[in-house]
């Protein structure tokens, strides 16, 4: 690769320099990066990642670590510099960002390529006497057009999870398309709903005229998810709320408003109210009430709906407070479907009366709640005969029928009778589910 020149930036910065690899820190990344971006330079910025680093230092001890962590910022530096006159920093434990003045895509490709070869050729002496090849490392990318400077950081950090999850030992070039798939979303724990009261109630509805009336619910002001599904009914409608009359009086209002009178609510939908959430999104959900001040409320609630995640620093404070439960991809995998599934357990024909509680809690904790084909349990009451939960399942179609199957196979095997009711979800059409934890009713 033909050498190039290092671009000065027009101010000098003092910012220390890291005790293990002698490169400069995050302060000076971003402090040379702002520079670039005022005196109008593009540049690509690269994000590097040792992989399965943690396994290393328990392996072979921290020295031995840091030993690697030095031979990395050595190759790194010396190769970003000669090659790309840009400079190579320690962002922090493991990972590593370079930032490289007048560089375009394919050169970045390039030498992330052969930063990657050259690592992967280097041997260091841990130590002991035995020579050991250097990790693999997976890079990340971000360059304009692909990507607006005030971003970069954050998609070359998409680029690399995106390396990470598809196996390691890789260079990923951010695009758009890896935009739309590691969109990323706050997940709130339930326990805040609980906190002020609010609880989930879900309703299944019939319709003819489905583009009609879920056009009915985006247009209201009611704290609804609504969506298509395909199952026994064509509309399914999440709510929170404070009671079931709200509830109640929510429901009707939408009923009435596409046309129905109260008879064909009466007759034609069917509900289930949500005592408790047991799983949610992939989450145990903890024991524990969660108290949170209403600035703060306001301010997850607007978090849902933004397209960006809060700051990491705000992001931290909520899960330690028990605010949220985690981050997660906005969209399912490729080849994953959601449903939500309503069960009833009952027992045998021949057995009198119904299972006792703790049939019920054991074949739930052992064959429901642990399941990770279950991304969120609910357990409840309502107007399906018998219902005491609602699973919602995010898998493959096969695993979905797989699911069905082995939950008829435990139930037997309880000594008890198992009946479902599966709404795949086609499309939502209206989602200000959240926006009912703001109201006071």
């Amino acid at each position: 690769m033909p050498e190039r020149r290092s671009h000065k930036p027009s101010r000098s910065n003092s910012h220390r320099i890291d005790e293990t690899t002698g490169l400069l820190t995050k302060g000076a990344f971003n402090a040379y990066r702002k520079d670039l971006e005022r005196a109008g330079v593009p540049f690509a910025l690269l994000m590097l990642d040792i992989d399965h680093f943690k396994r290393i230092n328990d392996t072979f001890g921290h020295e031995a670590g840091d030993i690697i962590l030095r031979s990395v910022a050595e190759v790194g530096k010396r190769l970003v510099e000669r090659y790309a006159g840009g400079r190579f920093f320690r962002w922090g434990g493991e990972e590593f960002g370079a930032v490289m003045p007048d560089v375009a895509a394919g050169e970045a490709i390039a030498l992330a390529d052969h930063l990657r070869d050259q690592l992967q050729k280097t041997q260091v002496d841990t130590g002991d006497g035995i020579a050991m090849a250097l990790p693999t490392v997976t890079v990340g990318i971000a360059v304009p057009p692909h990507s607006e400077p005030r971003r970069v950081v954050t998609d070359a950090d998409s680029a690399l999870r995106i390396g990470k999850q598809n196996g390691r030992n890789q260079t990923v070039l951010f695009t758009p398309a890896i935009a739309r798939r590691d969109a990323r979303r706050i997940v709130v724990n339930p326990q805040v709903f609980s906190g002020i009261g609010k609880s989930l109630r879900i309703s299944f509805l019939h319709t003819d005229r489905y583009h009609h009336d879920s056009g009915v619910v985006e247009s209201s002001k009611a704290p609804f998810k609504c969506a298509s599904v395909l199952g026994p009914y064509d509309i399914m409608l999440v709510h929170f709320g404070k009671s079931d009359r709200q509830f109640n009086a929510d429901l009707k209002v939408f009923v009435q408003s596409v046309g129905h009178d109260s008879e064909y609510y009466a007759k034609y939908s069917r509900h289930f109210f949500a005592s408790r959430i047991l799983k949610f999104h992939g989450e145990v959900v903890p024991d524990g009430e969660v108290v949170v001040e209403r600035k703060v409320l306001r301010q997850i609630v607007a978090a849902t709906r933004a397209d960006t995640l809060p700051r990491n620093s705000i992001r931290q404070r909520w899960l330690q407070r028990g605010f949220l439960l985690k981050t997660e991809a906005r969209e399912a995998r490729d080849g994953e479907i959601e449903a939500y599934m309503t069960i009833s357990l009952m027992l045998p024909p021949d057995a009198e009366g119904g299972p006792t509680d703790y049939v019920v809690e054991t074949f739930r904790d052992s064959h429901l709640l642990n399941d990770p084909r279950v991304f969120s349990l609910y357990e409840g009451y309502g107007t399906i005969p018998n219902v005491r939960f609602v699973a919602r399942t995010r898998c493959s179609q096969d695993e979905l029928f797989k699911f069905i199957e082995d939950l008829h196979g435990y139930a037997e095997l309880a000594t008890l009778r198992a009946h479902t009711g599966t709404y795949v979800i086609i499309g939502c059409k209206a989602d200000r589910l959240y926006e009912g934890l703001l109201t006071a009713e």
